[in-house]
């Protein structure tokens, strides 16, 4: 009788496990005309009340996913050194290796305990990808990069949909976005040198959207409008999309670019964590604005281009270049997030620490000190 029960409860342990906590949609219904304007609908109000969705049937195959995290198990397990021969500051960490300690989020008093790899599409006028010879995973994660390249199509086409404009409104903007694939290691907590360190701090997505298969652990956590922290868990087989800061920026703040973190487990836990985050990007000069749809009540968003929008974060974040920080002070987007009380302070300091920031910006960031 006990085994029994035993058996009953960890076959209900089980299906628990396999429960989606955030809105799940299936593609199938998005490519049937009969179920299409529901499934808008859905995506619609999953990202105006979590930011965040899981979607199935997205196409692309497990094992093309189980390749690539191999590849970056082998990758991460390299030595210290060894992989500082792919370090990434020369180009502001767009391409190559971040090593731990290095990323924090905006406004977090330690850094993040992570360390990863940015990958990107391999076309002309990009930045050139950095790929070990230690550990050879270029196959396998361009490989991956371009199962996602072909799907992300798709979703974008949903996306345009729920902006209430034409199917195909982020085609031409997407097509030379310098989309971004960072596979991260998130390593047992007993590296960690302060115990208020997490594995990724809270932040937004500065992006279009966001898209990642299950990591192999969980962690990942969105804050929802009521300021409540929530976990984002999700079947083996779906994948996880969230809006970014550009998604929510064309809404005019209705499709949320939520606040999300990843919780490490207690301090001196010998748990790690892989995950593969795919970072929609429209080209450089893409113009960001509220659309007219969603701003009847006022534009409470700057106007601004996708590259301005990049190098504030990259400053917050403190991994732009001396030459990427003049270039943002040179480009007046700081004074019109000023305008509308969006503006970075750590940017602003930074621009401040230079003798870079006009007196707007100085006026803005002493009336917040």
């Amino acid at each position: 009788m006990k085994k029994g029960f035993l058996g009953l409860f960890i076959c209900l342990a089980s299906l628990c496990a396999e429960k989606s906590t955030i809105p799940v949609v299936d593609m199938r219904d998005f490519y049937a005309s009969e179920t299409r304007e529901t499934f808008i609908e859905a995506v619609r109000t999953a990202l105006h009340e979590y930011g965040f969705f899981a979607v199935t049937h997205t196409g692309i195959n497990q094992k093309v996913i189980d390749q690539a995290f191999s590849g970056a198990a082998e990758f991460f397990a390299l030595d210290h050194d060894v992989k500082m021969q792919y370090e990434g500051s020369k180009v502001n960490f767009q391409r190559g290796y971040t090593f731990i300690g290095k990323e924090k989020g905006k406004g977090a008093e330690v850094a993040d305990l992570k360390e990863f790899l940015h990958i990107g599409r391999e076309k002309a006028g990009f930045l050139p990808n950095k790929w070990p010879k230690e550990a050879p995973l270029e196959k396998d994660m361009m490989n991956y990069l371009n199962h996602l390249e072909n799907y992300t199509v798709e979703m974008q086409h949903v996306l345009a949909l729920a902006l209430e404009e034409e199917e195909t409104f982020f085609d031409a903007k997407n097509e030379n976005g310098d989309c971004l694939l960072r596979v991260i290691h998130y390593p047992q907590t007993k590296y960690a040198a302060d115990e208020r360190v997490v594995w990724a701090s809270a932040h937004t997505d500065i992006d279009l959207f966001t898209i990642l298969p299950k990591a192999t652990e969980e962690g990942l956590e969105v804050q929802l409008p009521s300021g409540e922290w929530y976990p984002v868990n999700v079947k083996e087989d779906a994948f996880i999309v969230n809006g970014g800061d550009f998604l929510e920026i064309f809404s005019n703040g209705y499709l949320r670019s939520a606040r999300h973190r990843v919780m490490a487990p207690k301090q001196n836990s010998d748990v790690e964590r892989y995950s593969m985050v795919f970072f929609v990007h429209p080209s450089s000069e893409t113009k960001l604005y509220p659309l007219p749809q969603w701003s009847q009540d006022g534009e409470k968003y700057a106007h601004s281009n996708r590259i301005e929008m990049l190098m504030e974060r990259l400053v917050d974040l403190n991994l732009a270049s001396e030459e990427m920080i003049k270039a943002l002070a040179d480009s007046g987007v700081m004074e019109r997030l000023v305008a509308v009380k969006r503006a970075s302070p750590d940017a602003m300091r930074a621009l401040k620490a230079r003798g870079l920031a006009s007196d707007i910006v100085l006026e803005y960031l002493n009336s917040l000190e």
